[in-house]
């Protein structure tokens, strides 16, 4: 009988696996996770990433900071709270594991430790405005952390605080923006944090909103992009690089000249330059395709690397010789990653192929790792070696085994004597209009403008 039984279980477990590949179920969306930015330790030995799950019954997600080995061989949850935590970095010595959550009523999220030697998660900011962005220093003794400025009324006892909702008061030309909603004037700044001590120091300050905050390798300065140009900044649509030395009450040097928005500043090993992003002239906003451009951190005139390259870039970082740039680069509904040498010359696509590369990151010893995805998976994890991918995460490996999807085949249209790929025949015209609605959606992202008259909103 009991022979019997066993049997009966693996002939049913033997059915189920060999179950054919089905269509894909609207349901199906909650059963997909979704795989964070691989983050490599410094010593190359561990990659840290997210994995964010879906409850349809309580319609909210959670993240979870994971961590797998290089050889892919082990893989450790590190956290399970239910408030989620996200953005996981290492400490340049190795030690600790940092993350932002919102656990245990940190209001706006804060950064929090977990020592690799072992133990329980340790918060250690306490910013009142949150944290939006952080990096370690080189010498991993302090964290530059961009915070929002706290609402005076929130500073008073609860006896004092206004018991009714206050009206919204717009007094901005830029008074809306999505997934923030209504602009007032509190600010995002640039603060400083001991590890040791756990205290904050306020960098910038000013009715302007910082960020993209970086290290120079030496920890002395601080490099950051903001709108401060002109009476009004929200009517410009210039953000330019500063550099400020990481000390209170020091004042932010311009870097950049350019009259449309820079972006993404990352130095040089040697800390002598910057490479950034400098997107389009301020009237083409809501067409604006980033070039790569060099400028001397000291101070000089900023030039352009890769001229002759007519796609988008994002992702900037230097390699540790400090000869190349690589980044991601869009071409044609795929995303690669690619280089280029830092005093200009020819591209190089290192990952090419129909796919979708979300991020990447490199540890001091050379190992390269990415997150990427193509029509039929979703991202994941892997290692890139020798121009080959290698799989470090398989979380929904499962699910996609278990569906038949559908395959695409691009076809190339030509109009007025260019080539439009990805269309079929006779779709010329569509493909035009797409890239209109697609050119708009981008504008509709930024934030919405207005005149400068006082409006009051009751809520």
């Amino acid at each position: 009988m009991r022979f019997l039984l066993l049997f009966l279980l693996a002939s049913t477990a033997s059915a189920a696996s060999a179950q054919p590949p089905r269509a894909l179920r609207s349901a199906d969306i909650y059963r997909l996770r979704d795989v964070g930015a691989g983050r490599i330790s410094p010593d190359g030995a561990w990659i840290a990433y997210t994995v964010t799950t879906v409850d349809s019954a309580k319609d909210k997600s959670d993240s979870d900071v994971w961590m797998v080995n290089y050889e892919g061989t082990r893989t450790i949850r590190m956290t399970s709270s239910p408030e989620g935590e996200s953005n996981p970095r290492w400490s340049p010595d190795n030690r600790y594991l940092s993350f932002v959550s919102g656990r245990y009523e940190s209001k706006g999220g804060q950064v929090w430790l977990l020592d690799r030697a072992g133990g329980d998660a340790v918060r250690l900011t306490d910013l009142k405005g949150g944290v939006g962005e952080y990096e370690w220093s080189p010498d991993g003794t302090r964290l530059a952390v961009v915070s929002h400025d706290l609402d005076p009324d929130e500073s008073k006892p609860d006896s004092l605080k206004t018991k009714n909702p206050k009206p919204i008061v717009l007094d901005r030309y830029a008074f809306k923006r999505d997934n923030t909603g209504y602009l007032d004037r509190l600010r995002d700044h640039v603060y400083i944090v001991d590890v040791a001590t756990q205290k904050a120091v306020q960098i910038t300050t000013g009715d302007f909103d910082d960020q993209s905050v970086r290290w120079s390798p030496d920890g002395k300065r601080l490099a950051f992009v903001s709108e401060r140009s002109g009476t009004d900044p929200d009517r410009t649509n210039n953000a330019d690089l500063y550099v400020v030395d990481a000390t209170p009450g020091a004042t932010p040097v311009k870097l950049t000249t350019w009259s449309g928005p820079d972006a993404n500043p990352v130095w040089s090993p040697d800390g002598q330059f910057i490479a950034y992003l400098q997107g389009s002239e301020p009237q083409l906003s809501a067409y604006s395709q980033n070039t790569i451009a060099v400028v001397p951190s000291a101070g000089g005139a900023a030039r352009l690397v890769a001229t002759s390259l007519d796609r988008d870039v994002s992702a900037l970082t230097w390699t540790a010789d400090g000869t190349t740039l690589r980044f991601l680069l869009g071409d044609d509904r795929a995303v690669h990653l690619a280089a280029v040498p830092a005093a200009g010359g020819t591209v190089t696509r290192l990952l090419d192929g129909r796919r979708t590369v979300s991020s990447y990151d490199a540890s001091t010893t050379g190992r390269v790792v990415l997150n990427t995805a193509t029509a039929t998976r979703s991202g994941e994890v892997y290692a890139f070696e020798n121009g080959a991918l290698r799989a470090l995460t398989h979380v929904n490996d499962s699910i996609f085994t278990a569906l038949s999807l559908g395959h695409h085949r691009g076809r190339a249209v030509q109009e007025q004597g260019r080539t439009h790929r990805g269309r079929p025949a006779g779709e010329a015209g569509r493909f035009r209009r797409e890239q209109e609605v697609s050119a708009h959606a981008a504008h509709s992202r930024r934030p919405q403008r207005t005149g400068s008259a006082r409006v009051f909103v009751r809520a």
